[in-house]
Parts: structure tokens; sequence; C-alpha cells
């Protein structure tokens, strides 16, 4: 039993390490394209056209640029923090060597943040391309509206994450229930 206890802590430590080095990864990828973006108003237009086809526009405003990295870093925030969540249950389970109440609710918490970030990926394309509509003459303004195979996976995964904090935080509850009975 004793020797099964330590796997577990051990992996439950790399997994938050991994969970750790993840969201570092991701922000210095989302840093790089902002840094990118705000320097390089002409790799933006490019990539827009990239998206968008013909309909993009050939030049990208400061105001713009702005708020394309404002809704960058509004995505990746809440991916970031559904990550720490997820690096505080593995956490959580490698200082206790099992699964409580606090482990069920950063799992939870983590499936909500996912939610939301699935969220916001599924709202950034029609955002995306009222932004880069603005000022674009009559005729040449559109609207994009896309829901992918990507979408649905981070929805499903929050939905799973959710789920599984609700049966945790019901197995946590029944665990000390048993354990005040003996």
């Amino acid at each position: 039993m004793t020797a099964n206890l330590e796997k577990v802590r051990a992996l439950s430590r790399t997994m938050r390490l991994v969970m750790v080095a993840l969201g570092v990864f991701v922000a210095a990828i989302t840093i790089w394209y902002a840094l990118k973006a705000a320097t390089d108003s002409n790799w933006l237009a490019e990539m827009l056209q990239k998206q968008f086809g013909a309909f993009a526009p050939s030049s990208v405003s400061p105001l713009q640029t702005g708020l394309f990295v404002m809704l960058n870093l509004l995505q990746t925030g809440a991916v970031l923090i559904a990550l720490a969540q997820l690096a505080r249950v593995f956490g959580h389970i490698s200082a206790t060597g099992g699964v409580d109440y606090g482990t069920a609710i950063c799992v939870r918490g983590a499936g909500i943040w996912f939610g939301t970030a699935a969220v916001l990926m599924v709202l950034s394309t029609p955002v995306t391309s009222l932004i880069a509509s603005l000022g674009q003459p009559e005729g040449r303004r559109f609207l994009s509206i896309g829901l992918e195979t990507q979408h649905l996976l981070a929805l499903l995964l929050s939905a799973v994450l959710i789920t599984l904090g609700h049966v945790l935080a019901l197995a946590a509850d029944i665990a000390e229930d048993n354990r005040q009975i003996v």
C-alpha cells in the first residue's frame, strides 16, 4: 500500500510540473504573438488574410491590433487559470495521497475555466471578424461564424471535468461519513 501511495504522489508531482510547464509555454506563445502583432502590423494583416481570405483588411490599425491582442489575452487567461486549477488538483493529490473535497472543488473549477475558454474560443471567430471589419468601407464589412471540432472537444472536456468534480465531491462526502461511522 505504501509503495502505491508513493507512486501516486510521485506521479501527481510530475503532473503538477507538467501543468505548470504547459501554462508557461502557453503564456510564452501568447506573449510572443502579442508582441509580434504589436510590432508588425503587416504580419497581423497576413494572419487575418489566411483566416478570412479576400475579406480581410490589407492593413491593420493600432486600435484593431489592440483589440486583437486583448481578445487573445482574454482567451489565454481563461486557459491559464484552468491549467493552474489542474496544477492545484495534482498538488492536493501529492500532498494528501488521495482525493478529498478540496481536490474535487479544484477539478470542478478547472472544468468551469476550460468551459469559459471554450466559449471564448467559439465567440472569438465572430468577434475577430467584427474587429477586422472596423474601418472597412461599405460592402467590405463581414461577419464570420464558425464552430469547429476543437470547440466541441473543449466543451466536452469542460463537461467531463465539471462532472468529475461533482462525483469526487460526493465521494469525499461519503468517505467522510464512513470515517465518522467507524
